[in-house]
């Protein structure tokens, strides 16, 4: 019996790299056109810009400059990061900031150890997301490509190299810093610490190149208790749509902002520490896929300070997750998947009317399926033999002998 006419064409398109790639790279032409020709410019590309133009200053990164601009909250090394794209025209700037990110994100998909089809159907999965953090000028799309860049240079053997990437993302947004979750993948841990403590240095200091020693320890020190200002104000049930998390979940459907994030956080890490007791299962390919997925996740559901666009990081973790489920799917996987489609990534989307959608934002549902899947990756990693879970160990050979 033929396949349904759908399934023909789903078929096809998950096998079709050059058009999704092009609907990916897309991305940073549709933001381009929106910002430039059908709105204003999004107020985050002037915070980020305005950190290198302060730091060049001399002036505090974080202050309330009265600008109508959002306050900036990432690291004295962005203003760095972000120096080349602040010196372009505007539209060039951001077009090309965007495109960054995105390239590197698709770098990162595209060579961990899947099959073309897998890789292909986790950039659909993720279109949607892309979209929204790129709409938003967000540095999250590169914190979702350093954790797998990670995870991808660690299998290659490149120790010292390694550690750039997550670095990097902590060093912008501390996020990037659960990539240590792979060290017990690391070959030679010795030559790993010493990548780690070499970058830290390089990162720290990069700054002073457009400023000077005094001036970026100060920052780094004001970068810190900002921190600790934006988490007690995110967590607001009425004034902010941050804490798009589980305790904010559970703070905004029970509209009480005092519930503590302690208990969840310390649930959140036992539960997340749990499958490393299974140290047979640390050379499994698919053993580390689901890590890697369930890192992706973790720092995003249990964080005060996720947002809408944050979950762009997310949900390269659901997808990989669900590409290397053993086939037939079962109906609970689509559940799932399913759940974190229609209730977390189109939610903000207008298949839903704008009083649903208000409704969504306002209760930090966007967590809950998230969540759930989350957890169903903690019980596999805890009871599966992986015997029957997707991988392709072909690209990772390509990479060790590039």
């Amino acid at each position: 019996m033929n396949k349904c006419p759908f399934m023909n064409f789903f078929t096809r398109l998950i096998h079709n790299n050059k058009l999704i790639i092009g609907l990916w790279c897309a991305v940073s032409l549709v933001v381009f056109i929106k910002h430039n020709f059908l709105s204003s410019r999004h107020d985050n590309y002037y915070v980020y810009k305005n950190a290198y133009l302060h730091a060049s200053e001399n002036k505090i990164l974080y202050g309330d400059y009265k600008d109508g601009l959002d306050k900036n909250n990432y690291g004295p090394f962005f203003s760095l990061f972000f120096a080349p794209f602040a010196l372009m025209p505007d539209a060039l700037g951001e077009f090309l900031y965007v495109s960054l990110g995105i390239l590197l994100l698709l770098y990162g998909i595209y060579f961990l150890p899947l099959m073309e089809w897998q890789r292909n159907v986790m950039l659909l999965i993720c279109l949607n997301e892309l979209l929204t953090s790129g709409f938003n000028v967000q540095f999250n799309i590169y914190v979702a490509a350093v954790i797998p860049l990670t995870y991808i240079l660690i299998v290659r053997g490149k120790e010292i190299w390694a550690p750039l990437p997550f670095l990097v993302g902590a060093f912008v947004k501390l996020y990037g810093i659960v990539a240590l979750a792979f060290f017990f993948f690391v070959k030679d841990k010795p030559k790993f610490i010493l990548g780690c403590f070499l970058w830290t240095i390089v990162l720290f200091l990069a700054p002073m190149i457009i400023t000077s020693p005094e001036y970026v320890v100060n920052m780094y020190v004001e970068w810190f208790n900002t921190l600790i200002i934006k988490n007690s104000e995110n967590i607001s049930v009425k004034t902010t749509y941050q804490d798009i998390s589980i305790m904010g979940f559970f703070r905004r459907m029970l509209s009480e902002p005092t519930i503590p994030s302690l208990p969840f956080l310390i649930g959140g890490v036992i539960l997340f520490g749990l499958p490393y007791i299974r140290i047979s299962q640390y050379k499994n390919k698919a053993f580390q896929l689901l890590l890697l997925a369930s890192t992706m996740i973790f720092p995003v559901i249990f964080s005060s300070s996720s947002e809408g666009s944050t979950y762009i990081i997310a949900f390269v973790g659901i997808a990989l997750w669900f590409v290397i489920q053993p086939q037939p799917y079962r109906w609970y996987i689509w559940a799932l998947l399913g759940g974190v489609i229609f209730f977390a990534s189109l939610n903000s989307t207008d298949i839903y009317p704008i009083a649903v959608r208000h409704w969504f934002r306002l209760h930090a549902f966007k967590a809950l399926p998230c969540t759930l899947v989350w957890l169903r990756i903690i019980y596999e990693m805890m009871i599966k033999d992986f015997s029957g879970y997707k991988t392709n160990e072909e690209p990772e050979k390509k990479l060790v002998a590039s």
